[in-house]
Order: C-alpha cells, then structure tokens, then sequence
C-alpha cells in the first residue's frame, strides 16, 4: 500500500488584491479644535465623527489645551476665539 502525497506547486499565491491599514489615520487637531471649541460640538459627537473612543477625544482635547491651541492650521483669530471659548 502506498501512501498519496498531495503535490505542491508553486506559486501559492492568488490574484486577489487586499487593501489593508496598519495605523489608523490621525487626527486633525486644528480641525478638532474648531469643531469642540468654535462650533461647540460635544466630545461623544467628535468620538462618532472620527470613529474614536470617548477617551480618545478627552486625551486629544488634552493635548490641545497643553499646547496652548498654538496649532498649525489655525489662524490667530481662531486661536483667540478658542482660548476665549475656553476661558467662558
């Protein structure tokens, strides 16, 4: 009796193409801060517009307020009406 061995054949590769993203795209901080704080969106709402976790928004919100909403992509009237948004 012998034994069938299936025969291998190369390539093992098929024509089928698979997009795929390792890293999540990041999030635009300028355009964070003028929704939250210009267009007074609340935080859930940032969270279901970017598809992050609350705690995600809270953190991003964080790191706006530690950088003094001294942002690249923010004029300085956006910047002055944020902090003042902020202050009130």
């Amino acid at each position: 009796m012998s034994a069938r061995l299936n025969k291998v054949e190369e390539p093992l590769t098929t024509g089928t193409l698979y997009p795929i993203q390792w890293r999540e795209l990041r999030v635009n901080l300028a355009e964070l801060a003028k929704l939250r704080f210009i267009e007074g969106w609340q935080r859930q709402q940032l969270a279901d517009h970017y598809q992050r976790t609350l705690y995600a928004i809270t953190n991003y919100c964080q790191n706006i307020r530690r950088k003094d909403f001294d942002l690249e992509g923010l004029t300085k009237k956006e910047r002055e009406q944020i902090r003042w948004t902020y202050k009130n």
